[in-house]
């Protein structure tokens, strides 16, 4: 169903990644994504598709902008095939984030939206009532989300779904052929609404520094597993810059932290504070993602004259666990040895994953006993 093989990266436009700038006091995101556009579909015209094969199927990816509604697939920076699509109407949103595709079916019917026949007639129905119940067509079915998939229908030039989205027919079965499970996919937003509320969101989180005191602000710079991208360092920088103007006079300083992405390494946070000249702005060391991505020590030396806190907590290398000081593999004394080494002296702050069962009070304890004793 694909069409051919690619032409070299150099004749073919550069797709420009989502920037995702989560700010996490407030759980909001600020997002821009541009690049390897396609108009929208007029409805009732011929639309024909141009898919091109990957040369390396495990490194394509799908990116989605909500507010284009286009989908484009990417192999890095070739754009495999850049179509329109319908996505979910403000009252049942197509969900924003990072997922993977973990579900495939080439002919699939809705269990939820459909018809009801009974008799001579053929009513609307969400399954369950009387009659017999047939859901609507959702062909090439690719599910990246509980009950959210993409699917062959109909594109409209607006919001039209209940949150899956929808291509062209034949857009449909070439995206199919393109994606496999686990085949990541990025959908975003560039509503400058919804920038705007994340800013917000964000100032009326850093107002509680008038009644209740507090020293830092700390900020992801994307999410997990997200590349680099020039655009995206610009973005970011205009989003600190507007943060740290509104935090200064609460006496509030803003950290970013080492996360597991391309924007986030030791290096590339280090570059940000430099290029911006942001002197104020220092990092907040998490010793349990510089431990996954080459080293406590590694991350520590490159960061040094720029941690001012830290979020501790442990793994085994496999996966960001958030386990308690000594249940994973981090070497303990030697990252208290480098941390009473910084210009700073940073404090010490927990960042353990929920345990219902746990008693936090004796684990706490013994967390920190052991790590005054290293």
């Amino acid at each position: 169903m694909v069409d051919k093989v690619p032409p070299s990266s150099s004749s073919m436009q550069r797709m420009r990644h989502v920037f995702r700038f989560i700010l996490l006091a407030a759980g909001s995101s600020l997002l821009l994504l541009t690049g390897c556009t396609t108009g929208r579909v007029a409805a009732g015209k011929p639309y024909h598709v141009t898919a091109y094969r990957p040369h390396d199927p495990s490194a394509v990816k799908v990116k989605v902008s909500l507010a284009k509604e286009n989908i484009y697939v990417m192999e890095g920076d070739r754009c495999l095939m850049a179509v329109a699509c319908s996505v979910g109407i403000p009252e049942k949103p197509t969900p924003k984030g990072n997922f993977t595709i973990y579900a495939k079916q080439e002919q699939k019917r809705s269990g939820s939206y459909g018809f009801s026949v009974q008799g001579n007639r053929v009513v609307p129905s969400t399954g369950g009532g009387p009659g017999r119940y047939v859901g609507y067509p959702m062909g090439y079915w690719c599910e990246f989300a509980p009950a959210y998939g993409f699917h062959q229908g109909f594109v409209h030039p607006y919001p039209r779904t209940h949150g899956c989205i929808r291509l062209h027919g034949e857009a449909a079965p070439k995206f199919f052929a393109l994606v496999r499970i686990g085949t990541p996919v990025n959908i975003a937003t560039t509503d400058r609404g919804r920038r705007v509320e994340a800013m917000d969101e964000i100032k009326r989180a850093l107002e509680v520094a008038e009644q209740i005191p507090f020293r830092f602000l700390v900020q992801h710079m994307g999410t997990g597993g997200e590349e680099f991208d020039d655009r995206k360092f610009e973005a970011a920088m205009t989003s600190v810059e507007h943060l740290r103007a509104f935090a200064k006079p609460l006496g509030v300083d803003v950290l970013l932290e080492n996360i597991p992405n391309e924007l986030s390494t030791p290096d590339r946070l280090v570059e940000f504070i430099r290029t911006s000249h942001f002197e104020d702005v220092g990092v907040c060391f998490d010793l349990g993602h510089a431990h996954m991505e080459g080293g406590v020590t590694q991350a520590f030396e490159i960061l040094k004259p720029y941690i001012r806190s830290t979020h501790v907590h442990d793994n085994a290398r496999d996966r960001d666990a958030h386990l308690w000081p000594g249940e994973g593999s981090i070497n303990w004394k030697e990252a208290l040895e480098l941390l009473r080494s910084a210009p700073h002296v940073p404090p010490l702050l927990m960042e353990i994953e929920g345990d219902e069962k746990a008693d936090v009070a004796a684990k706490m304890g013994e967390a920190f006993r052991r790590l005054e004793e290293s």
